[in-house]
């Protein structure tokens, strides 16, 4: 149960989530209504959040929105897979994804989307003009705050065609970020060395991200022996 406005509800039974100036509107299955109003947008946001994390049904918002949008007062929660679906401020969304909250820091860049559609993979572009020479290091500025959800980490890495259209190298291979790199200042970049003079442009797509859950506690056992035959050593499994 979620505590909303006066009211309890069961975040299960939600089957949209409206959005009206500080003010919520829940329409739950069976038709029923509930309406809370907030002092702020802050208050109103963090209120849809607990209740998307509630309903284990969080979105990643993309430039697909629109193929998505329906009228939930028209719409039947009980058709085909929309039994497994939310509607959020009119975008329906599968349960069982995840809310990231995304703050831009340009209005040059498109907003995130999966690589071409046929990826789990984000792009993630490059949010200011880069004049590079041969051996030049720079921090490529990528436009985002991401605030990466609890429990996950994002693994940013260049996209396949980013060393044959730019000759950049990414100097840490691949870049790995935790939940509590989100603040208003905490500006995604990619640190890459130029092996050719080249030219980023504003909007240009450089890298690509995905999130990960994090590994489980570990916990380190000294033994005198491995008990396991060896491969080998390192490189022991050759060219052929």
């Amino acid at each position: 149960m979620v505590k909303f406005g006066d009211s309890l509800v069961r975040a299960d039974q939600i089957v949209s989530i409206t959005k009206d100036g500080l003010s919520l509107t829940l329409n739950l299955k069976g038709g029923s209504v509930c309406r809370a109003n907030f002092d702020n947008p802050s208050d109103r946001d963090c209120m849809i959040e607990e209740l998307i994390r509630c309903a284990e049904c969080r979105s990643l918002h993309s430039h697909n929105d629109e193929d998505r949008r329906v009228d939930p007062s028209t719409d039947n929660e009980q058709t085909g897979d929309r039994r497994n679906t939310i509607v959020v401020d009119g975008i329906r969304i599968p349960r069982h994804t995840k809310l990231i909250h995304v703050k831009y820091h340009s209005q040059d860049i498109d907003k995130l989307s999966y690589v071409d559609g046929k990826s789990d993979w984000i792009d993630l572009r490059a949010a200011q003009r880069y004049e590079l020479k041969s051996g030049e290091f720079a921090l490529i500025d990528l436009g985002v705050s991401i605030k990466v959800p609890e429990g996950f980490e994002a693994h940013l890495a260049p996209r396949s065609s980013t060393f044959k259209n730019y000759g950049l190298l990414q100097t840490n291979s691949v870049g790995v970020i935790d939940s509590s790199y989100c603040g208003d200042n905490d500006i995604w970049k990619m640190p890459v060395y130029a092996t050719r003079d080249t030219v980023v442009e504003i909007n240009d797509r450089i890298c690509q991200f995905r999130i990960v859950r994090n590994q489980p506690k570990l916990i380190f056992n000294e033994v005198e022996q491995m008990m396991d035959e060896d491969r080998g050593g390192f490189g022991s499994t050759g060219r052929s």
